[in-house]
């Protein structure tokens, strides 16, 4: 990708994100729209002269992100009344501001390296592939056993469908017809002498 795409066209990428949320929807979550994220990531992120821009403007983009993500929440739990489009601007601008500013911060504040990175780097693909069908999944199963209790209904099957996701990556990449089909790279240990 060229290093120069202007930053208001950075900005311009995360306009399509409402076309694709009812393609592929499942749970209300698009499989379209989140891979557009990721290969807008793969193809624009990964240029370093793009992530630079985004990094000078980081302070500008996470308010932004938290402020539209926090009507977006206000509106989804306590209001009743149905102002639908509220909620939409909100996810959406709120989760392509809050991707611009993560992107901004990571270089800087979350470039970490240790056993722990390298183990999340890992098992990176195979989460992100697994991590949506076990949110569905919990978010079914608790549905009607905290029907009216929004805040648990959020948090607990968010909760364990990520500690199940990481569970499965692990378990995925161990093995290896498994680490190929979620598109992993198997490692085998080697032993230290």
């Amino acid at each position: 990708m060229n290093g120069n795409l202007p930053l208001w066209a950075v900005i311009l990428l995360g306009l399509p994100l409402p076309l694709f949320s009812d393609l592929l929807s499942v749970g209300g979550k698009s499989y379209v729209e989140f891979l557009y994220i990721f290969l807008v990531g793969y193809y624009v992120f990964a240029n370093d002269s793009v992530t630079e821009k985004i990094a000078k403007y980081r302070f500008v983009f996470l308010p932004i992100g938290l402020l539209a993500c926090t009507a977006y929440v206000i509106c989804f739990i306590w209001l009743e009344v149905p102002y639908e489009w509220v909620n939409d601007i909100g996810i959406y601008v709120g989760r392509w501001f809050m991707i611009l500013g993560l992107i901004g911060v990571g270089p800087k504040y979350l470039d970490f390296h240790g056993k722990v990175a390298t183990y999340l780097s890992h098992i990176s693909f195979a989460f992100f592939g697994l991590h949506f069908l076990f949110i569905v999944v919990m978010q079914y199963l608790f549905s009607g056993v905290l029907e009216g209790k929004i805040a648990l209904l959020y948090f607990v099957p968010v909760l364990l469908s990520y500690l199940l996701t990481f569970l499965f990556s692990d378990l995925f990449m161990r093995i290896p017809p498994l680490c190929f089909l979620i598109g992993g790279k198997f490692r085998k240990k080697t032993k230290k002498t």
